[in-house]
């Protein structure tokens, strides 16, 4: 825990320099402060002229660059990794040639990192796996927890398995989010019920679904909509509480629009 308070702390720092345009002369100091964080039993080694040669593995799951800052910060700190002798190991849903094509790359050439992925990293693609979805594989549920569409028997197995789960005794309460803000919730035995405009449609961060995952065993979601690219900002919220009820094994229920293989059109359509 100390050192990902540690490695998190140096990210911090360059973060909040690039935002406030204070990098000045201590920029590599920066990036090496974060490149030279110990983890688990990997020690520093240095070759026959003083550098680093090497520190350990960093496993950088799901790989996402949300804007500028994040690549910036991104492309800084895996090149002084790199440099410092780091072994990274990382998995994504598009290939590096895809991140080079977007809009992203082309508009800002300091986002650009992917080049030096493509000329230090070996890129495996799992394309035997695209034409299967792993998931589907998995033991079903005892119970249903996606229910769609919006219709009147959906909705009254929904409230069926709220009341069970909080044995009729819901009320509602306001959730600490942190930083002083709650979220107002229906919730008793640990089981909570919102909306998805309330969790998903105000700006709320990892940070908060990880609150009110750690408060809650069950959440309810209501009134799930298709999203599409016109709700972009929800519908990276709701991955992110997804991921989030997932890690801390959270159950959710969900009342949807559409049934689970159509939530993301990916289009522009399908706003509901």
């Amino acid at each position: 825990v100390e050192v990902e308070d540690e490695l998190s702390a140096a990210l911090r720092s360059i973060s909040d320099k690039i935002v406030s345009g204070d990098l000045g002369g201590d920029q590599e100091g920066l990036l090496e402060r974060a490149a030279s964080i110990r983890i688990g039993d990997s020690s520093t080694v240095y070759d026959h002229e003083g550098n680093l040669a090497s520190v350990g593995v960093l496993c950088y799951d799901e790989v996402q660059v949300m804007d500028v800052a994040d690549a910036t910060i991104a492309r800084g700190v895996l090149e002084a990794l790199r440099r410092s002798g780091w072994v990274l190991v990382a998995t994504c849903n598009r290939t590096p040639e895809a991140f080079a094509a977007s809009a992203l790359h082309r508009e800002h050439p300091q986002a650009r990192f992917t080049e030096d992925l493509m000329h230090t990293c070996d890129v495996v693609e799992l394309s035997a796996g695209a034409e299967r979805d792993y998931r589907q594989l998995l033991a079903r549920a005892a119970q249903p927890n996606f229910y769609a569409p919006f219709d009147e028997t959906n909705a009254a197995e929904v409230d069926r398995r709220f009341a069970a789960l909080t044995r009729g005794a819901a009320r509602a309460l306001e959730a600490p989010l942190g930083g002083g803000r709650s979220l107002c919730v229906v919730a008793s035995e640990g089981a909570a019920r919102s909306s998805f405009e309330d969790l998903c449609g105000k700006p709320l961060g990892a940070a908060d679904y990880i609150a009110l995952a750690q408060r809650f065993h069950t959440l309810v979601i209501d009134d799930l909509p298709q999203l599409s690219l016109h709700q972009r900002d929800k519908a990276r919220r709701f991955i992110t509480l997804v991921d989030q009820l997932y890690n801390h094994k959270v159950q959710l229920i969900a009342h949807a629009a559409v049934p689970l293989e159509g939530l993301f059109s990916g289009g522009g359509g399908g706003e509901a």
